[in-house]
């Protein structure tokens, strides 16, 4: 059973925001080069790469606003004593960093509903000619 304290802490501790603000950027950068489809994309598409285009303009805020999502990983909460050590040897920061991708594409499709409404969906479609 994971300690309460510690998921308390995951959100205070900086090596955390920091991993977690880098790997929101990793992400959104390989999104955002992803080609737009040529016919009409889902939305749940469109959220993504909506979100894909906002993280870069406020990374901290969506660092900050995504970590009980991050929680929600059971992977994450596995391996938090090693996600709040800031000290962690090379080949363990790599694999936090990997722990911290695959936390983002697990959650992100929730997040994106939650932040992206059918209003933006309808606003991208109309910009991107669709």
């Amino acid at each position: 059973m994971i300690d309460s304290r510690l998921l308390a802490e995951y959100s205070r501790q900086q090596s955390v925001r920091d991993r977690n603000y880098v790997g929101l950027l990793l992400w959104a950068a390989a999104r955002a080069a992803e080609p737009i489809p040529a016919t009409r994309p889902d939305p749940a598409w469109i959220r993504i790469r909506v979100m894909a285009e906002r993280i870069p303009q406020a990374p901290d805020n969506y660092a900050q606003r995504s970590i009980p999502y991050f929680l929600q990983h059971p992977p994450t909460r596995d391996r938090i004593g090693a996600l709040l050590d800031p000290h962690n040897e090379p080949a363990m920061e790599d694999a936090l960093n990997d722990l911290v991708q695959e936390a983002i594409e697990d959650f992100m499709p929730r997040f994106a509903v939650a932040e992206v409404g059918s209003g933006q969906i309808a606003q991208w479609l109309a910009e991107y000619g669709f």
